[in-house]
């Protein structure tokens, strides 16, 4: 018993480091202005939202018996989101909106310069660290992604609708329209260290995955003997790939066309 427990803290230790990838001020920063709220709130749905939650969730992520329980049913590469359910922004700016309160204009401007200055120190642009793009969807995912699925969904040529599309499209493509089945979505890897334990998070590595190989390259042979073994009937290429021969010469036909996708259908599939 004593040993589990030691491995489940070592799991949690480990689940919030990854969470907070060695910025500890900012959670901190959070824990404060959880203890600010709880003396300070009188509003008691706001002192429920703010810190009762907040520690219901702590309690659960922090918990040895919880973390044992949930590896029954979540792998650890995945129970780190948990800590996505914390309110951390909001509940930074309720504080700190509390806090300059009680203070006159002079220094409650003094207050907001030092802790507007503080997020910007502290923190990073989601468009450089995520390398984040502008869209002009509601599902905020790459328009072009959406328009493809939006072309196989409403294709009224076939009911059946499955694709092979470029790695990265292929597990967001079904957030869009669930009725097209993929060959693949993502492909998993290093949910193990060296040692065979498990790591605070999966990772995506498709370099070494052939489907996603053969159609970056154009392997068109390829891609269509894998589109006949997975009853697929449509396939994506980016027009920048050079294909090894014509997709038309296997019974596929161009049907749909984006700034930068070429959309292939097989005439002869299954409805």
């Amino acid at each position: 018993m004593k040993n589990l427990i030691i491995e489940m803290l070592e799991e949690i230790k480990s689940l919030f480091k990854y969470f907070n990838q060695e910025r500890y001020l900012f959670f901190i920063m959070f824990l404060i202005s959880i203890m600010f709220i709880f003396f300070k709130e009188k509003d008691k749905k706001k002192k429920i939202f703010f810190v009762w939650y907040s520690i219901l969730i702590l309690l659960v992520i922090w918990n040895p018996l919880c973390i044992w329980l949930l590896n029954k049913f979540i792998n650890l590469g995945s129970m780190y989101r948990i800590y996505y359910m914390l309110p951390t922004l909001i509940t930074m700016a309720y504080a700190i909106t509390k806090f300059v309160e009680y203070f006159g204009k002079v220094t409650k401007l003094v207050f907001i310069v030092i802790f507007s200055g503080a997020i910007i120190f502290l923190g990073n642009t989601i468009f450089n660290e995520y390398n984040m793009i502008k869209v002009d969807n509601l599902y905020k995912l790459p328009d072009e992604t959406v328009e493809i699925a939006y072309a196989i969904s409403d294709d009224k040529e076939t009911s059946y609708k499955k694709a092979i599309v470029p790695y990265g499209m292929s597990s967001r493509i079904r957030q869009v329209r669930a009725n097209i089945d993929m060959v693949y979505t993502r492909v998993v890897t290093a949910l193990y260290d060296e040692n065979g334990k498990q790591l605070p998070s999966d990772s995506d590595d498709a370099s070494n995955y052939e489907p996603v190989q053969k159609l970056n390259s154009g392997d068109v042979k390829y891609i269509v003997n894998l589109c006949k073994r997975t009853n697929t009937n449509y396939v994506v290429f980016e027009k920048s790939t050079d294909l090894t021969e014509s997709m038309e010469t296997y019974g596929f036909k161009l049907f749909y066309e984006t700034q930068n996708y070429d959309i292939y259908r097989l005439e002869e599939t299954k409805q």
